[in-house]
């Protein structure tokens, strides 16, 4: 006979029998629905099992309402495809920790993953919140705070933060029970707007000439904020800008924070000392305001209650600190700044700084409580570090008390002394300069790529330099010759980029596009190393870092992206009536053995018939001075009127027992030159390294080519795919490129020399007078597709 179980067996073994919860009743189920008001708690209920599922709806305020709307990434031009608007729930995150630990902060926007959702859950449920990042951090709800902060409207797949788009953010507003809204978009230096009754993209007209900032929908109203001070409300209906500016007036950064349904907020933020010699930041302060919706305008306040603001650059948020627990770090009546480094404090008013010139009766640091930053994108999150023993003195730029205990451990890339010393540089953190110096250096940078670099520092400098119109590249939407389809013509801007640190002078020339990846952006480390990502077929993309080359700009190409059909050569555009407006434009497409033209004003494709004036191949097509010109392979040259009302003929001086291949190359806007390879009829063996060339300048007023033999620093680079050409003054002695000379980079072999004019070659027979093959520096080319790669050595 068994002996009995002890009372200690029994209370173990029944603690361990968990109540199989699958079989609760369907209408204890129902009662159980109507008691849950927490949207995280019935997703607990729904991740117990199927029938669960079934019963619990998912929660109403996690959904996400989207809609369908016309594609804004070609503005102007109208895009064929959709873009979804989506209204994003979002919440603050507490971890919970032990009292003497640092509290961990999670904010933002909340999605459904689809495959948790489907997944049967062991008991107990750990249900949890996976946040993005290199490494996902998962959170389980259970050991958390969680406070709902509303919503968000946002375009979905592009980032407001990211430094490759022009989309800054997007309000929405229902106009009626009917569904109709009005959508109002942050486009950079534009604000676009899309009703519903339209569904279509229309710029603002009437609206600041600064950049936007940014825009809140609040009561059946827009309201917006510019990087020059400007503030204004816009009418959803008839779009009108009603000035709303904020008295005093002050130089400072403007930052709209909705609380609830009821409250807007207005907190600036500006320098107290705007004629000190030492820019402090840690002794900025702020001024905070709320709308007064009766009297239409703005009345400032020195208490929040127990609200707590979050300004950061997708989006402003409030929510309430009084369910916090003590000792958490964040209490009631502050304001958080998570765009303006790393490391900073709270915001409260009234704060003793111990300094006689620090005014009370204003918003400045309080330094109770450190917040770091660890990420700021797609989630916020920060830490809250516990009270302060001690208040920072120092004036820089970085709060000391931030860095007066680091403890290190070092990486595999860290370099160490024999002492296991670890050398810490110091970088000023630039994320934090004044807006109005920031206007300053953009009004000076002439240099498209340093307007790349600023860009590149952080989220505040992105959204003041606007990316370079330089580097853009303007689109056409053309249809296919057969109407069935549709290409897009694209204005690409040419550069030569020369790596200064490499033995042998190396040089790049190709069109540049922005780079987009999927994931997301990364603000650059100090000091920043923007880079020019170069393909060359056969090899790895070679990375150039854009500070350590030598880059000249070359003009620009127009391409026929999608047009792959064997007889497509080239494609050129002018623009008309640049004078009055309108866009109207002519593209003229070679099409080998047909020139097709395009007028915008017919939107049809239409041969253009050269006969009886020629019958050959067009070899190459130009644009100069409002006008078209073609070269033939028999050797015609012509130009043509954009309106085609007129043909001239631009025939070169004879070349008696020779024939030539023809090149256009266009220096700047003024001059246009001809260079024509010299092609002996009577030699019994040709000899290419033996072949001369003439080069001719177009005198515009007499209509004539005048043939010239110097062309003072340019270089003539000819190509398959074009010509260009650049000035050579800027290189450095030895670097293997001099004025006066001309380079084919589409030759049979791919070793060959620049040609210049008067070259000696030591045989009698050789006429000095022309230009030749020079053997001073070896070219070798690397690559001609898609980018045109080469080096140049010194001749031994």
């Amino acid at each position: 006979m068994s002996e009995p179980t002890s009372e200690k067996e029994a209370s173990s073994s029944s603690s361990s029998m968990v109540p199989d919860w699958t079989q609760l009743p369907e209408e204890l189920l129902h009662i159980i629905t109507e008691k849950l008001e927490h949207c995280f708690n019935v997703i607990h209920a729904r991740s117990v099992c199927t029938s669960w599922r079934s019963t619990f709806p998912f929660p109403h305020s996690l959904l996400r309402p989207s809609y369908s709307l016309p594609a804004f990434g070609d503005f102007p031009y109208v895009s064929k495809g959709l873009c979804t608007l989506e209204k994003v729930p979002l919440f603050l995150f507490r971890v919970q920790t032990p009292a003497a630990s640092p509290s961990e902060y999670f904010l933002g926007g909340v999605g459904r993953d689809v495959c948790v959702d489907h997944m049967e859950l062991q008991y107990p449920i750990q249900f949890s919140v996976k946040i993005p990042g290199s490494e996902p951090t998962v959170l389980n709800i259970r050991n958390s705070q969680v406070f709902p902060l509303g919503h968000q409207y946002r375009i979905m797949g592009w980032d407001p933060e990211s430094w490759t788009t022009k989309f800054k953010g997007v309000a929405f507003l229902p106009l009626n029970k009917e569904g109709e809204f009005v959508v109002l978009l942050n486009y950079t230096m534009d604000l676009l707007v899309l009703r519903s009754s339209e569904m279509r993209w229309m710029r603002l007209k009437e609206t600041s000439n600064a950049q936007c900032c940014h825009l809140v929908a609040f009561r059946g109203r827009f309201y917006a904020t510019f990087i020059n001070g400007d503030f204004f409300i816009f009418d959803p209906y008839t779009l009108k800008r009603t000035p709303f500016t904020p008295l005093p007036l002050l130089r400072s950064s403007k930052y709209l924070v909705q609380s609830g349904d009821d409250e807007l907020l207005l907190v600036e933020k500006f320098n107290p000392f705007p004629d000190a010699e030492i820019l402090d930041f840690n002794r900025f302060t702020c001024r905070v305001s709320r709308l007064d919706n009766e009297a239409d305008k703005w009345v400032e306040i020195t208490d929040l209650g127990d609200r707590v603001l979050f300004i950061r650059d997708s989006g402003n948020f409030c929510c309430s600190a009084k369910k916090l627990p003590d000792g958490c770090g964040v209490s009631g009546n502050s304001i958080v700044f998570t765009n303006t480094g790393y490391m900073t404090f709270a915001y409260k008013y009234g704060v003793h700084t111990g300094k006689e010139d620090d005014e009370l009766n204003i918003w400045r640091f309080s330094r109770e409580n450190r917040v770091t930053i660890l990420n700021t994108s797609p989630m916020v999150a920060f830490k809250q570090s516990v009270k302060m023993t001690e208040p920072a003195t120092s004036t820089s730029s970085l709060p000391s008390d931030s860095v007066s205990k680091l403890s290190l451990s070092p990486s595999p890339s860290a370099k160490m002394t024999t002492t296991n010393e670890i050398t810490v540089s110091v970088v000023p953190d630039w994320s934090l300069l004044p807006v109005e110096l920031l206007h300053i250096i953009s009004k000076n940078l002439d240099d498209c790529f340093d307007a790349l670099h600023a860009r590149s520092v952080c989220t505040l400098w992105r959204s003041i330099f606007p990316f370079p119109s330089h580097l853009s590249r303007p689109s056409y939407t053309l249809p296919t010759l057969d109407n069935k389809g549709s290409w897009s013509l694209e204005r690409i801007p040419l550069f030569l980029f020369r790596p200064r640190a490499l033995a042998a002078s190396e040089y790049f020339l190709g069109g540049i596009r922005r780079y987009e990846p999927e994931e997301e952006e990364e603000e650059l480390p100090s000091p920043i190393q923007c880079t020019v990502k170069v393909e060359i077929p056969g090899s790895d993309p070679k990375l150039m870092k854009m500070n350590d080359c030598q880059i000249l700009p070359l003009g620009h190409q127009y391409r026929m992206i999608g047009c792959n059909a064997k007889e497509y050569r080239n494609v050129v555009v002018l623009p008309l009536n640049q004078e009055g407006g309108g866009g109207d434009f002519v593209v003229l497409l070679n099409f080998t053995k047909v020139l097709l033209v395009y007028r915008s004003t017919e939107m049809r494709w239409r041969r253009l018939h050269t006969q009886p004036f020629t019958t050959a191949t067009c070899e190459e097509l130009f644009t100069f001075r409002g006008k078209f010109y073609a070269i033939f392979i028999s050797g015609d040259f012509f130009a043509f009127d954009p309106h085609f009302l007129g043909l001239t003929t631009l025939k070169p001086l004879e070349l008696p027992n020779c024939g030539s291949c023809n090149d256009l190359v266009q220096s700047g806007d003024d001059e246009l030159f001809l260079v024509e390879t010299i092609i002996p009829r009577n030699d019994d063996v040709l000899s290419f390294n033996r072949l001369t060339l003439r080069v001719s300048r177009l005198d515009v007023e007499a209509g004539q080519w005048v043939v010239v033999t110097d062309i003072g620093d340019r270089v003539f680079i000819i190509g398959e795919f074009g010509s260009v050409s650049c000035s050579a003054k800027e290189f450095p002695e030895g670097c293997g490129v001099s004025g006066n000379s001309i380079l084919y980079t589409h030759m049979p072999w791919n070793e060959t020399y620049f040609y210049k004019y008067g070259v000696e070659t030591g045989r009698e027979e050789d006429d000095l007078n022309c230009w030749r093959f020079s053997r001073e520096n070896l070219v070798t080319i690397l690559s001609t597709s898609p980018v045109v790669a080469l080096r140049v050595e010194r001749c031994v």
